[in-house]
């Protein structure tokens, strides 16, 4: 069975079993995964074209039958499209993916113990660090070097970027200095 078609399981019940799978084998109805219950159930697998066929005799023999799961990707279409807000939602996110795969959202800071975070963060807006910019924008030569003028109790300042994260790395100075 291929995944692009469609197919059901479906439990079938009724008193003459064999005479009913019999049946349905006659109209040329693939029946796979055969799985029998007991005397009297059985549980099969049917491609999705043969269902109408299937129902039909079914009705005509007067038989219970249940489909207990669809499968393939016709389903999983069908049943995505039922929820309007997800396919929104991820065509949305396929849309913006370029536009926001180049942009810096979180700024993490290493290495620091005695300059707070928040004044580094603060500095590192105010030289072009700050959320929602391209991170193409970001140059590390000119931002090491603006933060090493404005905050004097660091020694060395590397900036890296890695998708949409920037980290800065510091080293504070020595208290001997």
């Amino acid at each position: 069975m291929s995944v692009f078609e469609g197919y059901l399981r479906i439990r079938i019940l009724c008193a003459d079993l064999e005479r009913t799978l019999s049946a349905l084998t006659e109209k040329e109805i693939d029946l796979t995964n055969i799985v029998r219950k007991d005397y009297l159930t059985a549980d099969v697998t049917v491609l999705q074209r043969d269902f109408k066929v299937l129902k039909r005799t079914l009705d005509k023999l007067d038989v219970n039958y249940r489909v207990l799961s669809r499968r393939g990707i016709l389903w999983s279409v069908h049943s995505t499209m039922r929820r309007p807000v997800l396919v929104l939602g991820l065509v949305l996110f396929i849309l913006f993916l370029p536009f926001i795969s180049k942009r810096i959202f979180f700024i993490n800071i290493n290495g620091n113990t005695c300059v707070p975070t928040a004044e580094i963060l603060n500095h590192a807006e105010n030289c072009g660090i700050r959320f929602g910019v391209k991170s193409a924008d970001i140059r590390s030569e000119d931002t090491k070097n603006a933060l090493m003028q404005r905050i004097p109790e660091l020694q060395w300042i590397g900036v890296t970027t890695s998708g949409t994260v920037a980290t800065i790395h510091v080293k504070e100075r020595s208290v001997d200095e």
